[in-house]
Protein backbone atom coordinates (compact mmCIF):
# COMPACT_ATOMS: atom_id res chain seq x y z
CA UNK A 1 0.00 0.00 0.00
CA UNK A 2 1.31 3.42 -0.84
CA UNK A 3 0.87 6.20 1.67
CA UNK A 4 -0.09 9.73 0.72
CA UNK A 5 1.82 11.42 3.50
CA UNK A 6 5.33 11.46 4.87
CA UNK A 7 5.95 10.45 8.44
CA UNK A 8 8.94 11.25 10.57
CA UNK A 9 8.96 9.37 13.85
CA UNK A 10 11.42 9.28 16.68
CA UNK A 11 12.13 5.64 17.47
CA UNK A 12 13.31 4.40 20.84
CA UNK A 13 15.11 1.11 20.56
CA UNK A 14 15.44 -0.75 23.84
CA UNK A 15 17.36 -3.69 22.41
CA UNK A 16 20.83 -2.51 23.36
CA UNK A 17 20.13 -2.02 27.05
CA UNK A 18 20.24 1.75 27.39
CA UNK A 19 17.65 3.36 25.16
CA UNK A 20 19.04 4.76 21.95
CA UNK A 21 17.21 7.16 19.68
CA UNK A 22 17.09 6.86 15.90
CA UNK A 23 15.41 9.22 13.46
CA UNK A 24 13.54 7.40 10.71
CA UNK A 25 12.08 9.08 7.67
CA UNK A 26 9.38 6.98 6.09
CA UNK A 27 9.32 7.41 2.34
CA UNK A 28 6.19 9.12 1.04
CA UNK A 29 5.11 7.13 -1.97
CA UNK A 30 6.89 4.82 -4.41
CA UNK A 31 9.98 4.10 -2.34
CA UNK A 32 8.23 3.16 0.93
CA UNK A 33 9.36 -0.15 2.40
CA UNK A 34 7.26 -2.34 4.62
CA UNK A 35 7.63 -1.82 8.35
CA UNK A 36 7.72 -4.75 10.78
CA UNK A 37 7.57 -4.24 14.57
CA UNK A 38 8.66 -6.89 17.07
CA UNK A 39 7.69 -6.84 20.74
CA UNK A 40 9.31 -9.12 23.31
CA UNK A 41 10.32 -8.66 26.94
CA UNK A 42 13.53 -10.68 26.39
CA UNK A 43 16.44 -8.64 25.07
CA UNK A 44 18.15 -11.71 23.59
CA UNK A 45 15.07 -12.60 21.52
CA UNK A 46 14.91 -9.08 20.08
CA UNK A 47 18.64 -9.18 19.30
CA UNK A 48 18.23 -12.57 17.60
CA UNK A 49 15.36 -11.30 15.47
CA UNK A 50 17.35 -8.22 14.51
CA UNK A 51 20.29 -10.36 13.38
CA UNK A 52 18.04 -12.71 11.44
CA UNK A 53 16.05 -9.97 9.68
CA UNK A 54 18.86 -7.47 9.10
CA UNK A 55 19.19 -8.27 5.39
CA UNK A 56 15.47 -8.56 4.68
CA UNK A 57 13.85 -5.98 2.36
CA UNK A 58 11.77 -4.19 4.98
CA UNK A 59 12.21 -1.88 7.94
CA UNK A 60 12.32 -3.50 11.36
CA UNK A 61 11.77 -1.94 14.80
CA UNK A 62 11.99 -3.64 18.19
CA UNK A 63 10.72 -2.78 21.64
CA UNK A 64 10.07 -4.48 24.96
CA UNK A 65 7.12 -2.14 25.55
CA UNK A 66 3.71 -3.12 24.11
CA UNK A 67 2.48 0.48 24.53
CA UNK A 68 5.32 1.72 22.31
CA UNK A 69 4.40 -0.84 19.67
CA UNK A 70 0.78 0.33 19.76
CA UNK A 71 1.93 3.94 19.35
CA UNK A 72 3.81 2.90 16.22
CA UNK A 73 0.77 0.97 14.92
CA UNK A 74 -1.44 4.04 15.44
CA UNK A 75 0.77 6.02 13.03
CA UNK A 76 -0.67 3.87 10.26
CA UNK A 77 2.79 2.95 8.98
CA UNK A 78 3.22 -0.53 10.50
CA UNK A 79 2.55 -3.47 8.17
CA UNK A 80 3.23 -6.37 10.56
CA UNK A 81 3.57 -6.88 14.32
CA UNK A 82 5.43 -9.85 15.77
CA UNK A 83 4.77 -10.31 19.48
CA UNK A 84 5.86 -12.64 22.24
CA UNK A 85 2.99 -14.44 23.96
CA UNK A 86 3.99 -14.06 27.61
CA UNK A 87 5.10 -10.57 28.62
CA UNK A 88 4.76 -8.79 31.99
CA UNK A 89 2.74 -5.74 30.89
CA UNK A 90 0.36 -7.38 28.43
CA UNK A 91 -0.05 -10.77 26.79
CA UNK A 92 0.82 -11.06 23.14
CA UNK A 93 -2.71 -12.13 22.28
CA UNK A 94 -4.13 -9.04 24.00
CA UNK A 95 -1.63 -6.82 22.17
CA UNK A 96 -2.47 -8.38 18.81
CA UNK A 97 -6.21 -8.04 19.48
CA UNK A 98 -5.68 -4.31 19.96
CA UNK A 99 -3.54 -4.19 16.81
CA UNK A 100 -6.34 -5.90 14.86
CA UNK A 101 -8.96 -3.48 16.24
CA UNK A 102 -6.74 -0.45 15.58
CA UNK A 103 -5.37 -1.48 12.18
CA UNK A 104 -7.23 -4.53 10.79
CA UNK A 105 -4.96 -4.89 7.75
CA UNK A 106 -1.76 -5.01 9.83
CA UNK A 107 -0.37 -8.56 9.88
CA UNK A 108 0.06 -10.32 13.22
CA UNK A 109 2.44 -13.10 14.32
CA UNK A 110 2.61 -14.54 17.83
CA UNK A 111 5.94 -16.03 18.94
CA UNK A 112 5.49 -18.51 21.74
CA UNK A 113 7.11 -21.34 23.61
CA UNK A 114 3.58 -22.45 24.52
CA UNK A 115 1.83 -23.24 21.20
CA UNK A 116 -0.73 -25.52 22.90
CA UNK A 117 -1.87 -22.84 25.38
CA UNK A 118 -5.65 -22.30 25.10
CA UNK A 119 -5.17 -18.55 24.52
CA UNK A 120 -2.85 -19.25 21.61
CA UNK A 121 -5.15 -21.87 20.10
CA UNK A 122 -8.17 -19.55 20.36
CA UNK A 123 -6.33 -16.69 18.68
CA UNK A 124 -5.18 -18.95 15.87
CA UNK A 125 -8.64 -20.48 15.42
CA UNK A 126 -10.27 -17.04 15.28
CA UNK A 127 -7.71 -15.97 12.64
CA UNK A 128 -6.45 -13.25 14.96
CA UNK A 129 -2.87 -14.42 14.62
CA UNK A 130 -0.37 -16.64 12.91
CA UNK A 131 1.58 -18.67 15.47
CA UNK A 132 5.30 -19.36 15.33
CA UNK A 133 6.76 -21.60 18.01
CA UNK A 134 9.94 -20.76 19.91
CA UNK A 135 12.56 -21.67 19.05
CA UNK A 136 11.65 -20.74 15.51
CA UNK A 137 13.11 -21.88 12.21
CA UNK A 138 14.71 -18.78 10.62
CA UNK A 139 13.68 -19.64 7.06
CA UNK A 140 10.16 -20.55 8.16
CA UNK A 141 9.69 -17.29 10.06
CA UNK A 142 11.06 -15.24 7.15
CA UNK A 143 8.68 -17.06 4.80
CA UNK A 144 5.71 -16.39 7.10
CA UNK A 145 6.62 -12.70 7.32
CA UNK A 146 6.85 -12.45 3.51
CA UNK A 147 3.51 -14.28 3.09
CA UNK A 148 1.74 -11.92 5.45
CA UNK A 149 3.29 -8.82 3.88
CA UNK A 150 2.24 -9.98 0.41
CA UNK A 151 -1.16 -11.48 1.24
CA UNK A 152 -4.22 -9.92 -0.42
CA UNK A 153 -5.86 -7.41 1.87
CA UNK A 154 -2.70 -6.68 3.83
CA UNK A 155 -1.47 -3.11 4.16
CA UNK A 156 1.62 -4.02 2.19
CA UNK A 157 -0.18 -5.49 -0.83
Amino acid sequence: MKHSRCLKIRIESKVVGAASMVDRDESCLERRTNLVVCVDDEKRVLESLQRMLRAEPYGFLTTDDPAQALDWVRTGEVDLVISDFRMPEMSGTALLQIVKATSPRTGRILLTGYPADPGVLTGERDQLIRVCAKPWDDDGLKRTIRELLLSPGSKAS
